[in-house]
This record gives structure tokens, C-alpha cells and sequence, in this order.
């Protein structure tokens, strides 16, 4: 367990640090695309 919490970490301030550099109407853009594709995934999933 404690591997994952330092990996989670680790993640945590790159994630932080890509969002700060990255202009807002491409992180919108980007968040849109993970949003839609986890939907599909979801919706998919629920019929099979």
C-alpha cells in the first residue's frame, strides 16, 4: 500500500504541473476528450 500512495503522489504534482503550464482552452479540451471517453467506457460496459 504504500508504493501506490507514493506513486499517487508522485502523480499528483506532475498532474499539477502539466495543468499549470498547459493553456486553460487546451485543458479543456483535453479534460473533455477523458470525459467522453470514460462515459462510452462506462455506457459500453452496462451493456455488456
Amino acid at each position: 500500500m504504500g508504493s501506490d500512495y507514493c506513486f499517487a503522489i508522485v502523480h499528483l504534482a506532475l498532474g499539477a504541473r502539466v495543468a499549470h503550464r498547459t493553456p486553460g482552452r487546451a485543458l479543456k479540451r483535453v479534460f473533455a476528450v477523458v470525459l467522453y471517453r470514460l462515459a462510452t467506457n462506462m455506457l459500453v460496459s452496462s451493456f455488456t
